[in-house]
Protein backbone atom coordinates (compact mmCIF):
# COMPACT_ATOMS: atom_id res chain seq x y z
CA UNK A 1 0.00 0.00 0.00
CA UNK A 2 1.31 3.45 -0.77
CA UNK A 3 -0.11 6.87 0.49
CA UNK A 4 1.17 10.33 -0.49
CA UNK A 5 0.91 13.10 1.88
CA UNK A 6 1.34 16.90 1.41
CA UNK A 7 1.80 19.19 4.63
CA UNK A 8 -25.56 27.89 -4.70
CA UNK A 9 -61.41 40.97 -15.43
CA UNK A 10 -62.32 42.61 -13.15
CA UNK A 11 -65.98 43.20 -13.07
CA UNK A 12 -67.72 46.30 -14.53
CA UNK A 13 -71.18 47.94 -15.52
CA UNK A 14 -71.48 49.95 -18.85
CA UNK A 15 -72.75 53.66 -17.66
CA UNK A 16 -72.73 57.04 -19.04
CA UNK A 17 -69.67 59.24 -18.00
CA UNK A 18 -71.30 61.82 -15.31
CA UNK A 19 -74.22 60.25 -16.08
CA UNK A 20 -74.78 62.45 -19.27
CA UNK A 21 -72.77 62.99 -22.31
CA UNK A 22 -72.39 66.59 -23.13
CA UNK A 23 -72.72 67.48 -27.12
CA UNK A 24 -71.65 70.78 -28.23
CA UNK A 25 -68.73 73.24 -28.62
CA UNK A 26 -67.38 72.32 -25.30
CA UNK A 27 -65.19 69.68 -24.25
CA UNK A 28 -63.71 69.14 -20.58
CA UNK A 29 -60.12 69.68 -20.34
CA UNK A 30 -57.33 68.54 -17.45
CA UNK A 31 -54.64 71.14 -16.81
CA UNK A 32 -51.79 70.55 -14.60
CA UNK A 33 -51.94 67.65 -13.53
CA UNK A 34 -49.14 64.80 -11.77
CA UNK A 35 -48.44 61.45 -12.85
CA UNK A 36 -48.97 59.29 -9.73
CA UNK A 37 -48.94 55.28 -11.53
CA UNK A 38 -47.69 54.09 -14.76
CA UNK A 39 -47.39 50.42 -16.06
CA UNK A 40 -45.81 50.04 -19.73
CA UNK A 41 -46.76 46.23 -19.92
CA UNK A 42 -49.00 44.97 -22.62
CA UNK A 43 -52.39 43.30 -21.83
CA UNK A 44 -54.58 41.18 -23.04
CA UNK A 45 -57.44 39.80 -23.36
CA UNK A 46 -60.52 41.71 -22.01
CA UNK A 47 -59.21 43.17 -18.70
CA UNK A 48 -56.45 44.24 -16.09
CA UNK A 49 -56.69 45.53 -12.60
CA UNK A 50 -54.05 47.95 -11.34
CA UNK A 51 -53.23 47.94 -7.86
CA UNK A 52 -52.06 51.77 -7.98
CA UNK A 53 -51.18 53.17 -4.24
CA UNK A 54 -54.25 54.43 -2.64
CA UNK A 55 -54.44 58.22 -4.02
CA UNK A 56 -56.79 60.80 -5.35
CA UNK A 57 -57.29 60.57 -9.11
CA UNK A 58 -58.41 62.46 -11.62
CA UNK A 59 -58.11 60.53 -14.63
CA UNK A 60 -56.22 58.22 -16.22
CA UNK A 61 -54.68 57.77 -20.31
CA UNK A 62 -54.33 54.23 -21.81
CA UNK A 63 -53.50 52.67 -25.02
CA UNK A 64 -55.62 50.56 -26.31
CA UNK A 65 -55.85 48.53 -29.58
CA UNK A 66 -58.57 45.82 -31.06
CA UNK A 67 -58.21 42.57 -33.39
CA UNK A 68 -61.34 42.91 -34.23
CA UNK A 69 -63.74 46.02 -35.13
CA UNK A 70 -66.27 47.12 -33.06
CA UNK A 71 -64.52 46.70 -29.38
CA UNK A 72 -64.65 49.12 -26.91
CA UNK A 73 -62.60 50.23 -23.59
CA UNK A 74 -64.25 51.32 -19.85
CA UNK A 75 -62.60 51.92 -16.89
CA UNK A 76 -63.73 50.80 -13.44
CA UNK A 77 -62.85 53.24 -10.40
CA UNK A 78 -63.13 51.36 -7.61
CA UNK A 79 -62.76 53.32 -3.97
CA UNK A 80 -61.36 53.05 -0.51
CA UNK A 81 -65.12 52.73 1.29
CA UNK A 82 -65.37 49.60 -1.19
CA UNK A 83 -67.68 51.25 -4.00
CA UNK A 84 -67.08 51.81 -7.19
CA UNK A 85 -67.94 53.90 -10.77
CA UNK A 86 -67.59 52.76 -14.51
CA UNK A 87 -66.92 55.83 -17.28
CA UNK A 88 -68.95 55.07 -20.54
CA UNK A 89 -67.00 53.40 -23.09
CA UNK A 90 -64.60 54.51 -25.71
CA UNK A 91 -64.69 53.04 -29.34
CA UNK A 92 -61.23 50.82 -29.39
CA UNK A 93 -59.02 51.60 -33.20
CA UNK A 94 -58.92 48.09 -34.86
CA UNK A 95 -55.75 47.22 -35.43
CA UNK A 96 -53.66 50.00 -34.42
CA UNK A 97 -53.02 51.66 -30.97
CA UNK A 98 -54.61 54.97 -30.00
CA UNK A 99 -54.70 56.83 -26.84
CA UNK A 100 -57.99 56.94 -24.56
CA UNK A 101 -58.38 59.38 -21.77
CA UNK A 102 -61.14 58.53 -19.05
CA UNK A 103 -61.92 61.00 -16.02
CA UNK A 104 -62.68 59.12 -12.62
CA UNK A 105 -66.84 60.67 -11.58
CA UNK A 106 -65.80 60.87 -8.12
CA UNK A 107 -62.08 62.54 -8.07
CA UNK A 108 -62.12 63.50 -4.43
CA UNK A 109 -62.69 59.86 -3.15
CA UNK A 110 -59.90 57.72 -2.47
CA UNK A 111 -58.97 54.92 -5.32
CA UNK A 112 -57.45 51.86 -4.32
CA UNK A 113 -57.77 50.09 -7.68
CA UNK A 114 -58.60 50.26 -11.03
CA UNK A 115 -59.80 48.18 -13.64
CA UNK A 116 -59.58 48.46 -17.26
CA UNK A 117 -61.89 46.15 -19.23
CA UNK A 118 -62.66 45.95 -22.96
CA UNK A 119 -64.21 43.51 -25.19
CA UNK A 120 -62.26 39.89 -25.85
CA UNK A 121 -59.85 41.06 -28.66
CA UNK A 122 -59.24 44.38 -26.78
CA UNK A 123 -55.33 44.73 -25.74
CA UNK A 124 -54.02 47.51 -22.87
CA UNK A 125 -50.77 49.13 -22.39
CA UNK A 126 -49.12 52.13 -21.27
CA UNK A 127 -52.00 52.86 -18.04
CA UNK A 128 -51.30 55.77 -16.17
CA UNK A 129 -53.09 57.68 -13.28
CA UNK A 130 -52.67 61.03 -12.87
CA UNK A 131 -54.10 63.40 -9.92
CA UNK A 132 -54.72 67.21 -9.76
CA UNK A 133 -55.67 69.84 -12.42
CA UNK A 134 -58.67 71.59 -12.86
CA UNK A 135 -61.50 71.29 -15.72
CA UNK A 136 -61.58 74.35 -17.57
CA UNK A 137 -64.05 74.55 -20.82
CA UNK A 138 -62.16 74.29 -24.19
CA UNK A 139 -63.56 74.24 -28.15
CA UNK A 140 -63.55 71.26 -30.00
CA UNK A 141 -64.73 67.72 -30.02
CA UNK A 142 -67.06 65.85 -28.02
CA UNK A 143 -67.14 64.12 -24.85
CA UNK A 144 -64.01 64.03 -22.49
CA UNK A 145 -62.60 60.95 -24.12
CA UNK A 146 -61.65 61.81 -27.51
CA UNK A 147 -60.31 65.44 -28.08
CA UNK A 148 -59.84 67.47 -24.84
CA UNK A 149 -56.79 69.20 -24.30
CA UNK A 150 -54.99 67.42 -21.70
CA UNK A 151 -51.10 68.66 -20.09
CA UNK A 152 -49.67 65.42 -19.72
CA UNK A 153 -50.56 62.94 -22.23
CA UNK A 154 -47.61 64.02 -24.30
CA UNK A 155 -49.48 65.81 -27.60
CA UNK A 156 -48.94 69.45 -27.75
CA UNK A 157 -52.56 71.34 -28.31
CA UNK A 158 -54.58 73.86 -27.27
CA UNK A 159 -52.66 76.79 -25.66
CA UNK A 160 -50.10 74.45 -24.36
CA UNK A 161 -46.41 75.40 -25.53
CA UNK A 162 -45.22 72.41 -24.89
CA UNK A 163 -46.05 68.86 -23.26
CA UNK A 164 -43.90 66.07 -22.72
CA UNK A 165 -46.07 63.39 -21.28
CA UNK A 166 -44.36 62.23 -17.98
CA UNK A 167 -41.29 64.44 -18.46
CA UNK A 168 -43.05 67.36 -17.75
CA UNK A 169 -41.47 69.10 -14.75
CA UNK A 170 -38.26 67.40 -15.29
CA UNK A 171 -35.40 70.41 -15.25
CA UNK A 172 -32.87 70.08 -17.74
CA UNK A 173 -29.34 70.89 -16.69
CA UNK A 174 -27.60 74.17 -18.83
CA UNK A 175 -23.97 74.25 -19.83
CA UNK A 176 -21.80 76.87 -18.18
CA UNK A 177 -22.42 80.29 -20.28
CA UNK A 178 -25.77 78.56 -21.79
CA UNK A 179 -29.38 77.52 -21.66
CA UNK A 180 -31.78 75.34 -22.00
CA UNK A 181 -35.55 74.72 -22.12
CA UNK A 182 -38.26 72.13 -20.60
CA UNK A 183 -41.68 71.63 -20.11
CA UNK A 184 -43.43 72.62 -16.78
CA UNK A 185 -46.02 70.54 -14.96
CA UNK A 186 -48.39 73.67 -16.39
CA UNK A 187 -47.39 72.63 -20.09
CA UNK A 188 -45.10 75.70 -20.14
CA UNK A 189 -41.51 76.40 -21.53
CA UNK A 190 -39.20 77.05 -18.97
CA UNK A 191 -35.60 78.41 -19.73
CA UNK A 192 -32.65 77.49 -17.17
CA UNK A 193 -29.61 79.70 -16.98
CA UNK A 194 -26.18 77.85 -16.70
CA UNK A 195 -23.06 78.96 -14.31
CA UNK A 196 -21.20 82.03 -15.95
CA UNK A 197 -18.74 84.43 -14.74
CA UNK A 198 -20.12 87.10 -12.30
CA UNK A 199 -22.90 85.14 -10.69
CA UNK A 200 -21.20 84.66 -7.64
CA UNK A 201 -20.45 80.95 -7.56
CA UNK A 202 -17.19 79.20 -8.08
CA UNK A 203 -17.33 76.80 -10.74
CA UNK A 204 -13.91 75.38 -10.89
CA UNK A 205 -13.89 73.76 -13.87
CA UNK A 206 -14.19 76.69 -15.80
CA UNK A 207 -13.07 79.89 -13.44
CA UNK A 208 -10.21 80.54 -10.96
CA UNK A 209 -12.75 82.89 -8.96
CA UNK A 210 -16.21 84.73 -9.22
CA UNK A 211 -16.67 88.15 -6.85
CA UNK A 212 -20.20 88.17 -8.37
CA UNK A 213 -19.36 90.81 -11.34
CA UNK A 214 -17.71 91.23 -14.50
CA UNK A 215 -15.72 94.99 -14.08
CA UNK A 216 -12.37 94.85 -12.92
CA UNK A 217 -12.49 96.34 -9.52
CA UNK A 218 -9.08 95.68 -8.13
CA UNK A 219 -10.49 92.97 -5.65
CA UNK A 220 -8.50 90.37 -7.54
CA UNK A 221 -10.78 89.06 -10.01
CA UNK A 222 -10.69 89.88 -13.63
CA UNK A 223 -14.31 90.21 -15.64
CA UNK A 224 -12.94 86.78 -17.13
CA UNK A 225 -13.27 85.25 -13.19
CA UNK A 226 -9.44 85.28 -13.16
CA UNK A 227 -6.85 85.73 -10.98
CA UNK A 228 -5.21 88.96 -11.33
CA UNK A 229 -2.01 87.44 -9.63
CA UNK A 230 -1.29 83.70 -8.84
CA UNK A 231 1.06 81.41 -7.67
CA UNK A 232 -0.05 77.41 -8.75
CA UNK A 233 2.21 74.61 -7.02
CA UNK A 234 2.13 71.36 -8.75
CA UNK A 235 0.87 68.84 -7.11
CA UNK A 236 3.87 66.14 -7.28
CA UNK A 237 2.76 62.91 -6.77
CA UNK A 238 4.67 60.81 -4.23
CA UNK A 239 7.44 58.54 -5.57
CA UNK A 240 7.71 54.81 -4.39
CA UNK A 241 11.76 52.91 -4.25
CA UNK A 242 11.87 49.46 -3.25
CA UNK A 243 14.99 49.35 -1.44
CA UNK A 244 17.07 46.03 -1.63
CA UNK A 245 15.02 44.45 1.66
CA UNK A 246 12.52 41.95 0.44
CA UNK A 247 11.95 39.24 3.03
CA UNK A 248 10.13 36.58 3.21
CA UNK A 249 9.27 35.04 6.92
CA UNK A 250 8.45 31.67 8.02
CA UNK A 251 5.34 30.89 9.76
CA UNK A 252 4.78 28.25 12.66
CA UNK A 253 3.03 25.92 11.26
CA UNK A 254 6.42 23.68 11.35
CA UNK A 255 10.18 23.99 11.44
CA UNK A 256 11.91 23.84 8.32
CA UNK A 257 14.85 22.46 7.13
CA UNK A 258 16.69 25.78 7.49
CA UNK A 259 14.47 28.59 9.41
CA UNK A 260 12.05 28.43 12.15
CA UNK A 261 8.87 30.76 12.84
CA UNK A 262 9.59 34.27 12.54
CA UNK A 263 12.97 33.67 10.78
CA UNK A 264 13.61 34.56 7.36
CA UNK A 265 12.35 31.86 4.70
CA UNK A 266 15.86 31.58 2.55
CA UNK A 267 14.99 28.66 1.23
CA UNK A 268 12.27 29.95 -0.88
CA UNK A 269 13.25 29.92 -4.12
CA UNK A 270 9.84 31.08 -6.26
CA UNK A 271 7.63 33.16 -5.47
CA UNK A 272 4.48 31.47 -3.60
CA UNK A 273 3.88 32.05 -0.49
CA UNK A 274 1.38 30.42 2.46
CA UNK A 275 -1.22 31.02 4.85
CA UNK A 276 0.74 32.53 7.81
CA UNK A 277 4.02 33.39 6.08
CA UNK A 278 4.88 37.32 5.34
CA UNK A 279 6.98 39.46 3.02
CA UNK A 280 8.32 42.20 3.41
CA UNK A 281 9.56 45.58 1.58
CA UNK A 282 11.53 48.15 3.21
CA UNK A 283 10.65 51.43 0.60
CA UNK A 284 11.74 55.00 0.21
CA UNK A 285 9.14 57.27 -0.44
CA UNK A 286 9.25 60.66 -1.68
CA UNK A 287 6.61 63.72 -2.15
CA UNK A 288 8.22 67.21 -3.37
CA UNK A 289 4.82 68.76 -1.49
CA UNK A 290 6.29 67.61 1.58
CA UNK A 291 6.73 64.21 3.31
CA UNK A 292 3.39 65.03 5.70
CA UNK A 293 1.66 65.40 2.97
CA UNK A 294 1.64 61.50 2.31
CA UNK A 295 -1.43 60.10 3.72
CA UNK A 296 -1.09 56.56 3.88
CA UNK A 297 1.31 53.89 2.68
CA UNK A 298 0.61 50.50 1.97
CA UNK A 299 0.52 47.35 0.46
CA UNK A 300 -2.20 46.34 -2.50
CA UNK A 301 -2.59 42.54 -3.45
CA UNK A 302 -4.65 42.80 -7.41
CA UNK A 303 -5.52 46.25 -6.57
CA UNK A 304 -6.92 45.62 -2.69
CA UNK A 305 -5.11 47.79 0.26
CA UNK A 306 -4.26 44.67 2.14
CA UNK A 307 -1.91 46.22 4.85
CA UNK A 308 -0.88 49.51 6.43
CA UNK A 309 3.04 50.20 6.98
CA UNK A 310 4.98 51.63 9.06
CA UNK A 311 7.06 54.61 9.19
CA UNK A 312 10.74 54.38 9.74
CA UNK A 313 11.96 57.43 11.97
CA UNK A 314 15.28 57.03 12.05
CA UNK A 315 18.00 59.81 11.23
CA UNK A 316 19.47 59.14 7.95
CA UNK A 317 22.39 61.11 5.93
CA UNK A 318 22.26 59.42 2.65
CA UNK A 319 20.10 58.00 0.38
CA UNK A 320 20.56 53.86 0.51
CA UNK A 321 22.07 53.48 -2.68
CA UNK A 322 20.01 50.27 -3.24
CA UNK A 323 16.78 51.84 -3.42
CA UNK A 324 18.23 53.29 -6.67
CA UNK A 325 16.21 56.62 -6.28
CA UNK A 326 15.88 58.63 -9.60
CA UNK A 327 13.65 61.23 -10.81
CA UNK A 328 14.45 61.20 -14.82
CA UNK A 329 18.34 60.95 -14.85
CA UNK A 330 18.81 62.94 -11.49
CA UNK A 331 20.04 59.97 -9.08
CA UNK A 332 19.15 60.95 -5.72
CA UNK A 333 21.69 60.78 -3.41
CA UNK A 334 21.07 63.03 -0.06
CA UNK A 335 18.36 61.97 2.43
CA UNK A 336 15.83 65.19 2.92
CA UNK A 337 14.03 64.34 5.97
CA UNK A 338 11.81 67.11 4.83
CA UNK A 339 10.79 65.36 1.72
CA UNK A 340 11.69 61.54 2.15
CA UNK A 341 10.93 58.76 4.83
CA UNK A 342 11.70 55.22 4.97
CA UNK A 343 8.76 52.53 5.07
CA UNK A 344 8.06 49.20 6.70
CA UNK A 345 5.36 46.92 4.87
CA UNK A 346 4.56 43.63 6.15
CA UNK A 347 1.79 41.49 3.97
CA UNK A 348 0.94 38.29 6.23
CA UNK A 349 -0.51 35.72 3.99
CA UNK A 350 -4.37 35.45 4.65
CA UNK A 351 -6.45 32.33 4.47
CA UNK A 352 -7.47 31.24 0.51
CA UNK A 353 -11.10 32.29 1.09
CA UNK A 354 -9.54 35.72 0.33
CA UNK A 355 -5.63 35.18 -1.42
CA UNK A 356 -5.56 32.45 -3.44
CA UNK A 357 -4.09 32.38 -6.78
CA UNK A 358 -2.03 34.49 -9.37
CA UNK A 359 -1.56 38.27 -7.44
CA UNK A 360 -0.44 40.92 -8.16
CA UNK A 361 1.64 42.79 -4.82
CA UNK A 362 2.98 46.55 -4.80
CA UNK A 363 3.09 49.41 -2.52
CA UNK A 364 1.34 52.23 -3.18
CA UNK A 365 1.99 56.20 -1.07
CA UNK A 366 -0.92 58.46 -1.25
CA UNK A 367 -1.21 62.19 -0.57
CA UNK A 368 -3.88 64.16 1.39
CA UNK A 369 -5.10 65.31 -2.35
CA UNK A 370 -5.92 61.28 -3.40
CA UNK A 371 -2.66 61.14 -5.59
CA UNK A 372 -1.26 57.84 -5.23
CA UNK A 373 2.24 56.65 -6.47
CA UNK A 374 3.07 53.36 -7.02
CA UNK A 375 6.46 51.34 -6.91
CA UNK A 376 7.76 50.39 -9.81
CA UNK A 377 8.73 46.42 -8.90
CA UNK A 378 4.62 45.28 -9.12
CA UNK A 379 5.55 41.77 -8.46
CA UNK A 380 3.30 38.44 -9.21
CA UNK A 381 3.02 36.51 -6.27
CA UNK A 382 1.23 33.03 -6.23
CA UNK A 383 -0.81 32.64 -2.69
CA UNK A 384 -1.63 29.35 -0.78
CA UNK A 385 -0.85 27.34 -3.81
CA UNK A 386 -2.56 23.86 -3.85
CA UNK A 387 -0.42 21.41 -3.06
CA UNK A 388 -0.60 17.73 -4.38
CA UNK A 389 1.60 14.01 -4.97
CA UNK A 390 0.26 11.99 -7.52
CA UNK A 391 1.24 8.02 -7.38
CA UNK A 392 0.38 6.30 -10.58
CA UNK A 393 -0.26 2.52 -9.23
CA UNK A 394 -0.03 0.55 -5.67
CA UNK A 395 2.70 -1.03 -4.96
CA UNK A 396 2.29 -5.14 -4.89
CA UNK A 397 4.47 -8.02 -5.30
CA UNK A 398 3.15 -11.01 -6.92
CA UNK A 399 4.09 -14.33 -4.87
CA UNK A 400 7.24 -14.86 -4.65
CA UNK A 401 9.65 -17.19 -3.49
CA UNK A 402 11.47 -17.47 -0.10
CA UNK A 403 15.27 -16.19 0.05
CA UNK A 404 15.09 -14.81 -3.68
CA UNK A 405 14.72 -11.04 -4.09
CA UNK A 406 11.93 -9.34 -6.39
CA UNK A 407 11.18 -6.07 -8.11
CA UNK A 408 8.49 -4.19 -8.41
CA UNK A 409 6.78 -2.31 -11.17
CA UNK A 410 8.00 1.50 -11.76
CA UNK A 411 5.77 3.85 -9.73
CA UNK A 412 5.30 7.35 -11.00
CA UNK A 413 5.49 9.78 -8.23
CA UNK A 414 4.56 13.30 -9.62
CA UNK A 415 4.44 17.08 -8.09
CA UNK A 416 0.57 17.86 -8.97
CA UNK A 417 0.72 21.78 -7.04
CA UNK A 418 -1.09 24.12 -9.19
CA UNK A 419 -0.19 25.04 -12.44
CA UNK A 420 2.21 28.30 -12.64
CA UNK A 421 2.50 28.38 -8.82
CA UNK A 422 6.42 27.36 -8.93
CA UNK A 423 6.05 24.94 -5.84
CA UNK A 424 9.27 23.25 -5.61
CA UNK A 425 8.91 20.18 -3.52
CA UNK A 426 11.47 18.53 -1.39
CA UNK A 427 10.95 14.95 -1.72
CA UNK A 428 10.95 12.15 1.17
CA UNK A 429 9.88 8.53 1.84
CA UNK A 430 9.46 6.40 5.28
CA UNK A 431 7.57 2.98 6.04
CA UNK A 432 6.17 0.22 8.45
CA UNK A 433 6.50 -3.14 8.74
CA UNK A 434 4.49 -5.37 7.17
CA UNK A 435 1.91 -7.99 8.69
CA UNK A 436 -0.40 -10.63 7.57
CA UNK A 437 -4.02 -9.54 8.00
CA UNK A 438 -5.50 -13.09 8.47
CA UNK A 439 -5.18 -15.56 11.15
CA UNK A 440 -2.64 -17.78 8.77
CA UNK A 441 0.32 -18.39 11.11
CA UNK A 442 2.58 -16.29 8.81
CA UNK A 443 6.26 -16.41 9.89
CA UNK A 444 8.69 -14.62 8.05
CA UNK A 445 11.34 -15.87 9.27
CA UNK A 446 10.63 -16.23 12.67
CA UNK A 447 7.61 -14.16 12.72
CA UNK A 448 4.73 -12.92 11.84
CA UNK A 449 6.07 -9.90 10.68
CA UNK A 450 7.98 -8.81 7.68
CA UNK A 451 10.55 -5.95 8.17
CA UNK A 452 11.12 -2.85 6.37
CA UNK A 453 14.28 -4.03 6.21
CA UNK A 454 13.83 -6.28 3.28
CA UNK A 455 12.49 -3.41 1.26
CA UNK A 456 14.70 -1.26 -0.81
CA UNK A 457 14.18 0.78 -3.64
CA UNK A 458 15.70 2.86 -7.08
CA UNK A 459 15.12 6.45 -7.67
CA UNK A 460 15.36 8.17 -10.83
CA UNK A 461 15.06 11.71 -11.40
CA UNK A 462 16.24 13.44 -14.50
CA UNK A 463 20.46 13.27 -14.27
CA UNK A 464 20.05 11.91 -11.21
CA UNK A 465 19.29 8.65 -9.69
CA UNK A 466 19.90 7.07 -6.38
CA UNK A 467 22.84 4.82 -7.55
CA UNK A 468 25.28 7.47 -6.66
CA UNK A 469 23.96 7.94 -3.46
CA UNK A 470 25.64 7.21 -0.14
CA UNK A 471 23.40 4.95 1.27
CA UNK A 472 23.00 2.54 -1.79
CA UNK A 473 23.75 -1.00 -2.32
CA UNK A 474 25.76 -2.54 -5.10
CA UNK A 475 22.38 -1.79 -7.64
CA UNK A 476 21.99 1.19 -6.47
CA UNK A 477 18.92 0.37 -3.86
CA UNK A 478 18.43 2.13 -0.58
CA UNK A 479 16.97 1.05 2.59
CA UNK A 480 14.08 2.56 3.80
CA UNK A 481 13.38 4.68 7.13
CA UNK A 482 10.95 4.04 9.40
CA UNK A 483 8.06 6.52 9.68
CA UNK A 484 4.56 6.97 10.45
CA UNK A 485 4.39 10.52 10.13
CA UNK A 486 6.43 13.83 8.83
CA UNK A 487 9.43 13.76 11.21
CA UNK A 488 7.54 10.94 13.30
CA UNK A 489 9.43 9.44 14.77
CA UNK A 490 12.72 11.02 13.70
CA UNK A 491 13.64 14.06 11.42
CA UNK A 492 13.80 13.47 8.07
CA UNK A 493 16.40 15.97 7.19
CA UNK A 494 19.50 14.19 6.37
CA UNK A 495 17.36 10.41 6.35
CA UNK A 496 14.53 10.28 4.31
CA UNK A 497 15.34 12.20 1.55
CA UNK A 498 14.57 9.93 -1.98
CA UNK A 499 17.93 10.72 -3.68
CA UNK A 500 20.87 11.69 -1.34
CA UNK A 501 23.11 13.32 -4.65
CA UNK A 502 24.35 16.43 -5.52
CA UNK A 503 24.57 18.48 -2.38
CA UNK A 504 24.25 22.40 -2.72
CA UNK A 505 23.95 23.77 0.94
CA UNK A 506 21.33 21.69 2.87
CA UNK A 507 19.53 20.77 0.00
CA UNK A 508 20.17 17.73 -2.62
CA UNK A 509 19.54 18.70 -6.10
CA UNK A 510 18.68 15.42 -7.02
CA UNK A 511 15.92 15.90 -4.68
CA UNK A 512 13.51 18.70 -5.59
CA UNK A 513 10.83 17.91 -7.64
CA UNK A 514 9.65 20.86 -10.16
CA UNK A 515 5.85 21.26 -10.84
CA UNK A 516 4.41 19.03 -13.48
CA UNK A 517 7.50 16.56 -12.97
CA UNK A 518 7.71 13.35 -11.71
CA UNK A 519 10.10 10.99 -10.59
CA UNK A 520 10.63 6.91 -11.04
CA UNK A 521 10.57 4.41 -7.92
CA UNK A 522 11.27 0.72 -8.45
CA UNK A 523 11.07 -1.07 -5.37
CA UNK A 524 12.92 -4.20 -4.51
CA UNK A 525 11.96 -7.15 -1.94
CA UNK A 526 14.38 -9.06 -0.17
CA UNK A 527 12.34 -11.92 1.04
CA UNK A 528 13.80 -14.03 4.32
CA UNK A 529 13.48 -18.01 4.30
CA UNK A 530 12.10 -19.11 5.75
CA UNK A 531 9.06 -17.41 5.11
CA UNK A 532 5.12 -17.91 4.57
CA UNK A 533 1.94 -15.58 4.42
CA UNK A 534 0.27 -12.70 2.75
CA UNK A 535 1.72 -10.21 4.09
CA UNK A 536 -1.09 -7.42 3.27
CA UNK A 537 -0.89 -4.62 6.23
CA UNK A 538 1.58 -2.01 5.83
CA UNK A 539 2.52 1.12 4.24
CA UNK A 540 5.39 3.21 2.40
CA UNK A 541 4.74 6.53 2.60
CA UNK A 542 5.82 9.78 -0.06
CA UNK A 543 6.26 12.76 1.30
CA UNK A 544 6.63 16.26 -0.38
CA UNK A 545 7.34 19.57 1.51
CA UNK A 546 7.17 22.85 -0.23
CA UNK A 547 10.70 24.68 -0.51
Amino acid sequence: MTNTNTHRRGKHTAKMLFGIIIIGVFLLGLASAALIYTDATEYGRSSHNYDIPDSVVSHVMVDTRGTAAGESSYITFIYSDGSSSDTGGQTVNYLSWSTKTFVNPNPSAIVTSIVASGGTHTYLRNFNAYTGGEFTPTNGGEGTGEGGTLCGNGIKEGNESCDSGTQNGVLCTAAYGGTCNYCSSSCKTETIRGGYCGDGILNSAYEECDDGNTANLGDKCTNECKKQFSITVEDFPPIVWQCDHRIVYDDATEPGRISEDGQELVERMNDYAFEGEQIQWKVLVMDKNGIDKVSDVYVTVDGNKEANCHRLNENYKDVDSSCNAKILEENIETFNPETMAYYLCTLTIETTESMYGQLDITVEAEDLDGILGTMDETESWFLNPTIELSVDTELNFEEVVPGTSTYSHRILVGNNADADSGVILDMFISGTDFYDSSSSGAKCPTSNQLSLESLRYYATNGAYSTHNDPRADEEGYVPIEYGIGFNNPKPFYGNNELIQTNKLGVYYTANKLLPGSKLAVIFRLNLPEPCNGDFDTGNIYFWGEAI
